[in-house]
Protein backbone atom coordinates (compact mmCIF):
# COMPACT_ATOMS: atom_id res chain seq x y z
CA UNK A 1 0.00 0.00 0.00
CA UNK A 2 1.35 3.41 -0.96
CA UNK A 3 1.50 6.24 1.54
CA UNK A 4 -0.95 8.63 -0.10
CA UNK A 5 -4.25 10.26 0.71
CA UNK A 6 -7.21 8.74 -1.11
CA UNK A 7 -10.41 10.38 -2.25
CA UNK A 8 -13.83 8.67 -2.08
CA UNK A 9 -13.18 6.76 -5.32
CA UNK A 10 -9.85 5.53 -3.95
CA UNK A 11 -11.51 4.30 -0.76
CA UNK A 12 -14.22 2.62 -2.85
CA UNK A 13 -11.51 0.61 -4.60
CA UNK A 14 -9.58 -0.03 -1.36
CA UNK A 15 -12.63 -1.29 0.55
CA UNK A 16 -12.29 -4.89 -0.65
CA UNK A 17 -8.71 -5.09 0.67
CA UNK A 18 -9.05 -2.60 3.55
CA UNK A 19 -9.38 -5.00 6.49
CA UNK A 20 -6.50 -7.16 5.23
CA UNK A 21 -4.30 -4.07 4.79
CA UNK A 22 -5.16 -2.85 8.28
CA UNK A 23 -4.25 -6.26 9.75
CA UNK A 24 -0.97 -6.45 7.78
CA UNK A 25 0.08 -2.91 8.74
CA UNK A 26 -0.82 -3.56 12.36
CA UNK A 27 1.15 -6.82 12.44
CA UNK A 28 4.21 -5.23 10.80
CA UNK A 29 3.87 -1.90 12.64
CA UNK A 30 3.70 -0.14 9.27
CA UNK A 31 2.12 3.17 8.29
CA UNK A 32 -0.72 4.08 8.53
CA UNK A 33 -2.09 1.47 10.94
CA UNK A 34 0.78 0.82 13.37
CA UNK A 35 -0.78 0.77 16.83
CA UNK A 36 -4.30 0.84 15.38
CA UNK A 37 -5.69 -1.88 17.65
CA UNK A 38 -4.41 -0.10 20.75
CA UNK A 39 -5.84 3.20 19.52
CA UNK A 40 -9.22 1.59 18.80
CA UNK A 41 -9.24 0.10 22.31
CA UNK A 42 -8.40 3.47 23.86
CA UNK A 43 -11.22 5.15 21.94
CA UNK A 44 -13.64 2.39 22.96
CA UNK A 45 -12.59 2.67 26.63
CA UNK A 46 -13.03 6.47 26.66
CA UNK A 47 -16.48 6.27 25.05
CA UNK A 48 -17.66 3.26 27.02
CA UNK A 49 -16.67 4.90 30.34
CA UNK A 50 -19.58 7.29 29.72
CA UNK A 51 -22.68 5.10 29.94
CA UNK A 52 -25.13 5.52 27.07
CA UNK A 53 -23.18 8.33 25.39
CA UNK A 54 -24.09 8.71 21.72
CA UNK A 55 -21.37 8.67 19.07
CA UNK A 56 -20.96 10.32 15.66
CA UNK A 57 -18.44 8.20 13.75
CA UNK A 58 -17.29 10.28 10.77
CA UNK A 59 -15.15 8.27 8.38
CA UNK A 60 -16.51 5.03 9.82
CA UNK A 61 -14.77 2.89 7.19
CA UNK A 62 -16.06 -0.66 7.35
CA UNK A 63 -17.90 0.11 10.59
CA UNK A 64 -16.00 -2.10 13.03
CA UNK A 65 -15.84 0.53 15.79
CA UNK A 66 -19.46 1.55 15.19
CA UNK A 67 -20.60 -2.07 15.47
CA UNK A 68 -18.58 -2.61 18.63
CA UNK A 69 -20.02 0.51 20.27
CA UNK A 70 -23.55 -0.44 19.20
CA UNK A 71 -23.13 -3.89 20.70
CA UNK A 72 -21.98 -2.22 23.93
CA UNK A 73 -25.22 -0.22 24.01
CA UNK A 74 -24.15 3.16 22.62
CA UNK A 75 -26.27 4.96 20.03
CA UNK A 76 -24.04 5.44 16.96
CA UNK A 77 -24.51 7.47 13.80
CA UNK A 78 -21.87 6.56 11.26
CA UNK A 79 -20.95 8.17 7.94
CA UNK A 80 -18.28 7.77 5.31
CA UNK A 81 -17.63 9.51 1.99
CA UNK A 82 -16.91 6.17 0.31
CA UNK A 83 -20.05 4.37 -0.82
CA UNK A 84 -18.27 1.00 -0.69
CA UNK A 85 -16.98 1.58 2.84
CA UNK A 86 -20.45 2.65 3.92
CA UNK A 87 -21.97 -0.45 2.30
CA UNK A 88 -19.50 -2.60 4.26
CA UNK A 89 -20.39 -0.70 7.43
CA UNK A 90 -24.09 -1.28 6.85
CA UNK A 91 -23.36 -4.98 6.88
CA UNK A 92 -21.68 -4.22 10.19
CA UNK A 93 -24.98 -3.05 11.72
CA UNK A 94 -24.78 0.67 11.08
CA UNK A 95 -28.62 0.61 10.82
CA UNK A 96 -28.98 -0.41 14.46
CA UNK A 97 -29.18 3.24 15.54
CA UNK A 98 -32.04 3.86 13.12
CA UNK A 99 -33.77 0.74 14.45
CA UNK A 100 -33.46 2.04 18.02
CA UNK A 101 -34.74 5.48 16.96
CA UNK A 102 -37.74 3.75 15.37
CA UNK A 103 -38.53 2.13 18.72
CA UNK A 104 -38.16 5.45 20.54
CA UNK A 105 -40.65 7.00 18.10
CA UNK A 106 -43.00 4.11 18.94
CA UNK A 107 -42.80 5.02 22.64
CA UNK A 108 -40.04 2.83 24.08
CA UNK A 109 -37.71 4.75 26.44
CA UNK A 110 -34.40 5.77 24.88
CA UNK A 111 -32.12 3.46 26.90
CA UNK A 112 -34.48 0.50 26.51
CA UNK A 113 -34.67 0.99 22.75
CA UNK A 114 -30.89 1.03 22.42
CA UNK A 115 -30.62 -2.04 24.66
CA UNK A 116 -33.05 -3.90 22.37
CA UNK A 117 -31.09 -2.75 19.33
CA UNK A 118 -27.83 -3.97 20.90
CA UNK A 119 -29.40 -7.34 21.72
CA UNK A 120 -30.53 -7.77 18.12
CA UNK A 121 -27.05 -6.84 16.84
CA UNK A 122 -25.47 -9.31 19.29
CA UNK A 123 -27.80 -12.03 18.00
CA UNK A 124 -26.84 -11.23 14.41
CA UNK A 125 -23.17 -11.48 15.31
CA UNK A 126 -23.70 -14.83 17.09
CA UNK A 127 -25.71 -16.21 14.16
CA UNK A 128 -23.54 -14.62 11.42
CA UNK A 129 -26.45 -12.60 10.03
CA UNK A 130 -27.16 -8.96 9.21
CA UNK A 131 -30.18 -6.90 10.19
CA UNK A 132 -31.65 -7.06 6.70
CA UNK A 133 -31.86 -10.86 6.78
CA UNK A 134 -33.89 -11.12 9.98
CA UNK A 135 -37.60 -11.81 9.63
CA UNK A 136 -40.18 -9.50 11.16
CA UNK A 137 -41.03 -12.35 13.56
CA UNK A 138 -37.44 -12.28 14.82
CA UNK A 139 -37.69 -8.54 15.45
CA UNK A 140 -40.98 -9.11 17.29
CA UNK A 141 -39.19 -11.47 19.68
CA UNK A 142 -37.59 -8.30 21.04
CA UNK A 143 -40.56 -5.92 20.75
CA UNK A 144 -44.12 -6.23 19.49
CA UNK A 145 -43.79 -2.64 18.25
CA UNK A 146 -41.90 -3.82 15.18
CA UNK A 147 -44.29 -4.01 12.22
CA UNK A 148 -43.95 -4.57 8.54
CA UNK A 149 -45.59 -1.45 7.17
CA UNK A 150 -44.18 -0.48 3.76
CA UNK A 151 -46.39 2.60 3.57
CA UNK A 152 -44.59 4.24 6.49
CA UNK A 153 -41.21 5.89 6.00
CA UNK A 154 -39.29 5.62 9.24
CA UNK A 155 -36.58 8.11 8.34
CA UNK A 156 -35.19 10.04 5.42
CA UNK A 157 -31.71 8.50 5.41
CA UNK A 158 -30.86 6.62 2.20
CA UNK A 159 -28.31 4.67 4.28
CA UNK A 160 -30.73 3.41 6.92
CA UNK A 161 -30.56 -0.35 6.53
CA UNK A 162 -33.54 -0.97 8.78
CA UNK A 163 -35.81 1.48 6.97
CA UNK A 164 -34.61 0.54 3.49
CA UNK A 165 -35.40 -3.11 4.23
CA UNK A 166 -39.06 -2.15 4.36
CA UNK A 167 -39.02 0.66 1.80
CA UNK A 168 -37.83 -1.68 -0.95
CA UNK A 169 -40.37 -4.43 -0.25
CA UNK A 170 -43.22 -2.54 -1.97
Amino acid sequence: MENKILDAAGFDVWQAQYEADVAACEANEDYPFAGYTDLQQQIFDIVHAREGVSVLDLGCGTGKMAARLLEAGHPVTAADFSDNMLAAAQKGFIGATDMADYLVKKGIPFRSAYKISGEIVARCIREDKVLETLSIDTYKEYSELFKEDPDVTLCDSPYCTFCNRYRHKK
